[in-house]
């Protein structure tokens, strides 16, 4: 009788698995915010956005993720990770969504630049939620030995 092959993630850990999802999970939470940067400043001519209103939609993010890095950690210790990591990669999904639908939502220039800035900023929070409580999760998880690695 042939012996049934083990599939790669059936010989990994569930330390490894948990990096791995980690991982998944702040790639897709930065990426979707990441993507669109560098194209911005070209596109917002033609959604009636100017030079100003690309540095306030683009300063937004920064500007709400740090705020929320500050709040992040007190939530997560107060309402546990679990929720505020579900929490953070939810308002992640709510604003890549916003974002993407603002030209085809509002015709006024001025109000697309502020549900622009809006749901810019919701992408910095849910990241800023997302990234903080997974690297207290992983240094949880990781013997204080190896942290350094795992980080």
């Amino acid at each position: 009788m042939e012996k049934a092959k083990t599939l790669f993630w059936q010989k990994c850990s569930p330390h490894s698995c948990y990096v791995g999802l980690s991982c998944f999970l702040l790639l897709s939470c930065n990426l979707g915010s990441a993507v669109i940067a560098p194209f911005f400043p070209f596109l917002a001519p033609d959604f009636g956005v100017d030079r100003t209103g690309v540095a306030l939609v683009m300063s937004s993010f920064s500007a709400s993720q740090i705020l929320a890095a500050l709040l992040s950690g007190y939530l997560a210790s107060r309402c546990g990770r679990i929720p505020v990591l579900v929490f953070g990669a939810l308002i992640v999904a709510l604003g890549n969504l916003t974002f993407g639908f603002v030209p085809n939502l509002i015709s006024s220039p001025s109000a697309r630049l502020v549900l622009f800035c809006l749901s810019r900023g919701a992408q910095g929070a849910g990241s800023s939620f997302a990234t903080t409580v997974l690297l207290a999760m992983l240094t949880d998880a990781t013997p204080q030995e190896s942290r350094g690695q795992v980080m």
